[in-house]
């Protein structure tokens, strides 16, 4: 019979293994772990986006943007590719507001 022990991931999930080497980068939180890199935090963010991090909570309370949250530590975490979109967005020229008549000044 494979040995068989139980350990627990970094995110808390208990691993079995069956005489499996447990450091071999197919186990399915390996991914995860790797992919933080590509989350800023609050206030990463919001100095990336040129903002405050309660903009940042504003926007995503009003679904403007998506946040992610730490799955060790629960901080609020966003997307560097969905940040370089608004970035994108904002950087895109307004066809309705460029058509829309400008308030005169008394």
């Amino acid at each position: 019979m494979p040995d068989q022990s139980t350990s627990i991931t970094p995110l808390g999930k208990v691993y079995q293994s069956s005489g499996v080497n447990l450091r071999g980068s197919n186990l399915p939180w390996r991914a995860a772990v790797e992919n933080l890199r590509d989350f800023l935090r609050i206030s990463e963010a919001a100095e990336y986006l040129g903002v405050s991090p309660n903009t940042l909570r504003n926007w995503k309370n009003a679904g403007k943007i998506e946040a992610h949250r730490h799955p060790v530590n629960r901080y609020r975490l966003f997307k560097k590719n969905e940040l370089d979109a608004i970035l994108r967005k904002v950087q895109e020229p307004d066809k309705q507001e460029n058509n829309r008549p400008r308030k005169q000044g008394k």
